[in-house]
């Protein structure tokens, strides 16, 4: 457990995050990254487009997973 939060501390740093948006032009997954304005304007999404992407309910997929669970078992026999 304790190499599972080191992973995710690391990844969620804000300097790796950096990192990988001046190597790999990915918008940073956190708020604090700071990126070069030249930088930010290429690769961060605009409100518009935040809005556009679509948010998954975690929930209503969560209480789903025993049916689809079941429905999987049946027909892969």
């Amino acid at each position: 457990m304790d190499g599972a939060y080191a992973y995710l501390d690391a990844i969620l740093d804000e300097r790796g995050q950096e990192y990988m948006a001046e190597r790999s032009f990915y918008e940073p997954a956190v708020t604090n990254a700071d990126l070069s304005p030249e930088l930010a304007e290429r690769i961060v999404s605009s409100e518009e487009e935040t809005e556009r992407i679509w948010q998954a309910d975690l929930r209503q997929i969560s209480d789903q997973v025993p049916d689809l669970r079941s429905m999987w078992n049946k027909h892969s026999n």
